[in-house]
């Protein structure tokens, strides 16, 4: 339960202030994550469209 003088997580997001080192690899390694799952399909999808790029070179 919060405290009625504690921050609530989305708060301390916004400010960026009360943030941890652990708490900033937290996010760190969620985001590199979420991009690493993310590159494979993005990968595939700029390859599915190269020859449009090819117009545009």
């Amino acid at each position: 339960m919060l405290k009625k003088d504690q921050p609530s997580i989305a708060f301390r997001f916004y400010l960026l202030e009360g943030f941890t080192l652990l708490e900033m690899a937290i996010v760190i390694v969620i985001i590199g994550v979420l991009a690493s799952l993310s590159a494979p399909s993005l990968l595939s999808y700029y390859k599915k469209f190269n020859w449009i790029m090819h117009c545009f070179a």
